[in-house]
Protein backbone atom coordinates (compact mmCIF):
# COMPACT_ATOMS: atom_id res chain seq x y z
CA UNK A 1 0.00 0.00 0.00
CA UNK A 2 1.43 3.33 -1.02
CA UNK A 3 0.74 6.35 1.15
CA UNK A 4 0.83 9.74 -0.48
CA UNK A 5 0.43 13.30 0.79
CA UNK A 6 -3.20 13.31 -0.30
CA UNK A 7 -3.90 10.50 2.21
CA UNK A 8 -2.58 12.52 5.17
CA UNK A 9 -4.88 14.39 7.53
CA UNK A 10 -4.79 18.10 6.52
CA UNK A 11 -3.98 19.20 10.08
CA UNK A 12 -1.10 16.76 10.28
CA UNK A 13 0.14 17.78 6.85
CA UNK A 14 0.22 21.45 7.90
CA UNK A 15 2.15 20.54 11.03
CA UNK A 16 4.67 18.49 9.05
CA UNK A 17 5.14 21.31 6.54
CA UNK A 18 5.72 23.81 9.36
CA UNK A 19 8.33 21.51 10.94
CA UNK A 20 10.08 21.06 7.61
CA UNK A 21 10.12 24.83 7.03
CA UNK A 22 11.56 25.42 10.49
CA UNK A 23 14.29 22.86 9.86
CA UNK A 24 15.15 24.31 6.46
CA UNK A 25 14.91 28.00 7.37
CA UNK A 26 15.73 27.93 11.09
CA UNK A 27 18.30 30.74 11.23
CA UNK A 28 16.46 33.04 8.80
CA UNK A 29 12.91 32.50 10.05
CA UNK A 30 13.61 32.65 13.77
CA UNK A 31 12.65 29.00 14.16
CA UNK A 32 14.97 27.35 16.58
CA UNK A 33 15.04 24.15 18.58
CA UNK A 34 12.24 25.52 20.77
CA UNK A 35 9.98 26.16 17.79
CA UNK A 36 10.33 22.60 16.54
CA UNK A 37 9.86 21.04 19.97
CA UNK A 38 7.79 23.80 21.58
CA UNK A 39 4.32 22.25 21.66
CA UNK A 40 2.55 22.71 24.98
CA UNK A 41 -0.64 21.45 26.55
CA UNK A 42 -2.82 23.50 28.86
CA UNK A 43 -5.39 21.73 31.00
CA UNK A 44 -8.54 23.73 31.70
CA UNK A 45 -9.88 24.26 35.20
CA UNK A 46 -12.67 21.80 34.35
CA UNK A 47 -10.05 19.25 33.32
CA UNK A 48 -8.22 19.73 36.62
CA UNK A 49 -11.52 19.23 38.49
CA UNK A 50 -12.17 16.01 36.58
CA UNK A 51 -8.63 14.78 37.31
CA UNK A 52 -9.12 15.57 41.02
CA UNK A 53 -12.50 13.80 41.09
CA UNK A 54 -10.98 10.75 39.42
CA UNK A 55 -8.18 10.72 41.98
CA UNK A 56 -10.69 10.87 44.85
CA UNK A 57 -12.79 8.11 43.27
CA UNK A 58 -9.71 5.88 42.94
CA UNK A 59 -8.81 6.38 46.59
CA UNK A 60 -12.36 5.64 47.81
CA UNK A 61 -12.88 1.99 48.76
CA UNK A 62 -15.41 -0.05 46.80
CA UNK A 63 -16.96 -1.39 50.01
CA UNK A 64 -18.21 0.82 52.83
CA UNK A 65 -16.55 -1.12 55.64
CA UNK A 66 -18.39 0.68 58.47
CA UNK A 67 -21.81 -0.04 56.95
CA UNK A 68 -20.92 -3.66 56.23
CA UNK A 69 -19.56 -4.15 59.77
CA UNK A 70 -22.79 -2.78 61.27
CA UNK A 71 -25.00 -5.06 59.17
CA UNK A 72 -22.74 -8.05 59.88
CA UNK A 73 -22.95 -7.40 63.63
CA UNK A 74 -26.78 -7.21 63.50
CA UNK A 75 -26.96 -10.45 61.47
CA UNK A 76 -24.68 -12.25 63.94
CA UNK A 77 -26.66 -10.98 66.92
CA UNK A 78 -29.98 -11.93 65.29
CA UNK A 79 -31.36 -8.38 65.29
CA UNK A 80 -31.18 -7.76 61.53
CA UNK A 81 -34.66 -7.61 60.01
CA UNK A 82 -35.53 -7.61 56.34
CA UNK A 83 -38.56 -5.64 55.10
CA UNK A 84 -39.79 -8.18 52.55
CA UNK A 85 -42.33 -5.76 51.03
CA UNK A 86 -39.63 -3.17 50.43
CA UNK A 87 -37.34 -5.81 48.88
CA UNK A 88 -40.14 -7.03 46.58
CA UNK A 89 -41.08 -3.48 45.55
CA UNK A 90 -37.45 -2.67 44.71
CA UNK A 91 -37.08 -5.90 42.72
CA UNK A 92 -40.21 -5.09 40.68
CA UNK A 93 -39.10 -1.48 40.14
CA UNK A 94 -35.64 -2.57 38.97
CA UNK A 95 -37.13 -5.19 36.68
CA UNK A 96 -39.48 -2.64 35.09
CA UNK A 97 -36.66 -0.13 34.74
CA UNK A 98 -34.48 -2.73 32.97
CA UNK A 99 -37.38 -3.80 30.78
CA UNK A 100 -38.21 -0.32 29.51
CA UNK A 101 -34.80 1.35 29.34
Amino acid sequence: MKISAKDVNPNLLGYIQRLQKCRDDAPASGCGKDAVHGDTVMISSRGREIRQAASIAKSTPDVREVLVAGIRARIESGTYEVDSEKVAANMIAESLFNEFS
